[in-house]
C-alpha cells in the first residue's frame, strides 16, 4: 500500500497515540504499572521498509529532527510509542527538547543535537513484523518490547516499569526529582490509538523554580496576574503570568512595590503577545517562586502559583537552572558526563 503524498509505503498501523487521563493523586494497585512521566516531545516511530519514520500525536513528521532515531535501524521492523528526552545537567528538560523539535534546517540539526543529544524513551509496541500488537495486554506487549530492546543503549532505552503496589512510593521519588510525574497503566488493558483511556492515568507532581518579575496586570485587588520570565543568555524570556496564590492583601502590597520600579518599555524578549489586558513594565529586580504543573508547548509555565515574592538575583534565574544557549560544541549538554542518557534515576522505592 502506498500513501498519496509521494508513494513512501503507509504505515502498517494507523500512527494513533493512547492518551492517559489525569489522576488527582498516586494508588497502589496491583492490576497496574507504574512509570515515570518523562517530561519531552511524544513521538509514535517506524522503522522498517519504508525508512524511518517519526510523526507527533498532531501527525506532523520529526525524523529529520532526530539523527538519533538512527538507532533504531537494524532491529525488527516495528512500530514504537515513546517519547523524546533531553537531559540538562543530568535532568529532562521540556525548553531544550522544544528547539530541537523545532529545528528544521540541516546544519541546525546537527549542531543542536551535538549540544543537546536525545534519548528517545520507548514505552509501547503497536506492530512489529507482520504482527499487531495492540489488542493484546498491556503486559505482553512490555514483554515482548523487553525483548526486542534488550541490550540495546544510547540513544533508544526502555521505560523501566515498577510494580503497582509501588504506586505511591514510584510518585514520591519522582517529585522529589523534581520529575513531571508517573503514569499507571492496567496490565490487563489493549493499546487504544486516538484515545482517552482510564486504563492509563498520569499523576503529575508540582514543580519549583525562581522567575523574574518583569511586569503586572491591574485587577480590583491591586494586581490579577504577576508577568514573569527567566534569562536566557542576556535575553529576559517571558513564560508565563502568576495570580493564584496571593491573597487581597499581598496584591495590594505587592502592587505599591512594583509601581516603585515602573518604566516605559517591556523588558522581555519578545514583548509577550495577546495578554488579557494592557500590561504594567517594572524594572527585573524581584524574584517570585513559582509552583506550575509543566511547561507548555509554547514555552509558558502551565498553571504557575505564586509561593513568594522577594529580593534577590534576577539573573540566576535562568531557562531550566541552565545555560540554553548553543554553543555548539556539545557544551550545552551539563558537565556531568552523562551525555544526554536518562538520569537520575528513582531509587526503588
Amino acid at each position: 500500500m502506498r500513501t498519496a503524498d509521494g508513494g513512501a509505503p503507509a504505515w502498517p498501523v494507523p500512527p494513533q497515540a493512547m492518551e492517559p487521563v489525569l489522576w488527582p493523586e498516586a494508588f497502589d494497585d496491583p492490576r497496574f504499572a507504574f512509570e515515570i512521566k518523562w517530561d519531552g516531545i511524544r513521538l509514535l516511530t517506524w522503522a522498517g521498509r519504508g525508512g524511518l519514520r517519526a510523526v507527533t500525536r498532531r501527525g506532523r513528521r520529526r525524523e529529520h529532527a532526530y539523527p538519533e532515531l538512527a538507532a533504531l535501524a537494524g532491529g525488527p521492523e516495528a512500530v514504537f510509542d515513546g517519547e523524546m528526552v533531553v537531559f540538562v545537567r543530568g535532568r529532562p528538560s521540556f525548553p531544550a527538547v522544544l528547539r530541537r523539535d523545532r529545528a528544521s534546517e540541516p546544519r541546525a540539526v546537527e549542531r543542536l543535537a551535538r549540544a543537546w543529544p536525545a534519548v528517545y524513551q520507548v514505552f509501547d509496541l503497536l506492530w512489529e513484523g507482520g504482527r499487531d500488537w495492540r489488542a493484546a495486554p498491556w503486559e505482553e506487549r512490555r514483554a515482548r518490547l523487553e525483548r526486542i530492546l534488550e541490550g540495546r543503549g544510547g540513544s533508544v532505552a526502555l521505560v523501566q516499569a515498577w510494580p503497582g503496589e509501588r504506586g505511591r512510593a514510584l510518585f514520591e521519588a519522582a517529585a522529589g526529582l523534581g520529575l513531571e510525574g508517573v503514569v499507571a497503566k492496567e496490565r490487563a488493558s489493549p493499546y487504544l490509538p486516538g484515545r482517552r483511556s482510564g486504563a492509563w492515568r498520569k499523576i503529575k507532581a508540582w514543580r519549583e523554580r525562581d522567575a523574574v518579575v518583569g511586569g503586572y496586570l491591574e485587577g480590583v485587588e491591586g494586581l490579577a496576574s504577576l508577568l514573569v520570565g527567566a534569562y536566557e543568555g542576556p535575553a529576559l524570556r517571558y513564560i508565563g503570568r502568576a495570580g493564584s496564590g496571593l491573597n487581597a492583601r499581598e496584591r495590594q502590597a505587592l502592587r505599591a512595590l512594583l509601581d516603585r520600579d515602573r518604566r516605559a518599555s517591556c523588558p522581555f524578549e519578545p514583548e509577550p503577545a495577546r495578554l488579557p489586558s494592557p500590561p504594567v513594565w517594572v524594572e527585573p529586580r524581584l524574584v517570585a517562586r513559582v509552583r506550575y504543573l509543566e511547561w507548555t508547548p509554547e514555552l509558558l509555565l502551565r498553571a504557575p502559583v505564586v509561593i513568594a515574592v522577594r529580593e534577590g538575583d534576577p539573573h540566576a534565574c535562568r531557562l531550566e537552572d541552565g545555560d540554553l544557549e548553543v554553543k555548539g560544541d556539545g557544551e550545552g549538554r551539563g558537565d556531568d558526563g552523562l551525555g544526554g542518557r536518562p538520569s537520575p534515576r528513582p531509587a526503588q522505592p
